[in-house]
């Protein structure tokens, strides 16, 4: 069983493979699909290395939620990057999305807000309403169904939403009782950090997939994901 020093050192390596792959996308012709792409693929990196820190302080479900966070990125890389959606249509989709928001302000701005900024919010939500970003058709644009019905529904479920399973580190279960913990006990280090990884190295393996490659890159990614699969299943048996 790898050691936990072991696979923090593969993280950093996934971050140095993932920098790597960055020039990929200053390959011409340089759309502005590719540019949107590019900048949220630093998020991504930026998502894990995030990850990273919360694992290694058992904040597990924490760390997870912005694994969940990676996954939707890679589903709107993929979608820029295959002519799923545009640039323009992102742009849409943003405003759209905070013109949701100003509309269900509704009534706290008519208790809180002068007349002149009511108005101003009203007349931004009607001119930018519209579709919101769905990131299932966008998945199923890209062929990345069995990405979206397993991780990303499972990394929902137990980090994003405020389920049971969210809070499991903070419950302790007696015989004829249950109470509550905190700081909570985080057991799922390995487990974690190993998602991260897998998750971050498959997205870079997408990009040279999308964008096409160089033989140093592909090797590294090769490489990278051989020396995560040398530490087995990530189902976490050291804790």
């Amino acid at each position: 069983m790898a050691q936990i020093s072991e696979i923090l050192l593969h993280s950093r390596g996934c971050i140095a493979t993932a920098e790597q792959v960055l020039p990929l996308f200053k390959v011409n012709p340089l759309t502005s699909e590719k540019i949107a792409a590019h900048a949220f693929f630093c998020r991504c990196i930026d998502h894990f290395r995030a990850a990273l820190l919360l694992a290694q302080e058992d904040l597990d479900p924490e760390a997870l939620a912005l694994v969940r966070g990676m996954v939707e990125t890679t589903f709107v890389i993929g979608g820029l990057l295959t002519g799923a959606v545009t640039a323009d249509e992102m742009e849409a989709f943003d405003r759209a999305g905070r013109a949701k928001g100003a509309k269900a302000q509704d009534d706290f701005l008519r208790r809180n807000a002068s007349s002149d900024l009511r108005e101003r919010v009203r007349d931004f939500a009607e001119r930018n309403a519209g579709p919101t970003l769905k990131f299932e058709q966008i998945a199923k644009k890209i062929d990345a169904d069995d990405l979206y019905n397993g991780h990303y529904r499972m990394f929902s479920h137990v980090a994003a939403h405020p389920s049971i399973s969210s809070i499991s580190k903070y419950l302790e279960y007696g015989e004829d009782s249950t109470t509550v913990r905190y700081p909570g006990i985080g057991n799922q280090q390995r487990t974690t950090l190993l998602i991260a990884c897998g998750v971050l190295l498959h997205t870079c393996a997408a990009i040279e997939h999308w964008l096409g490659t160089t033989p140093s890159v592909n090797q590294a990614i090769h490489a990278r994901l051989l020396e995560l699969e040398s530490f087995g299943s990530v189902v976490d048996r050291s804790n």
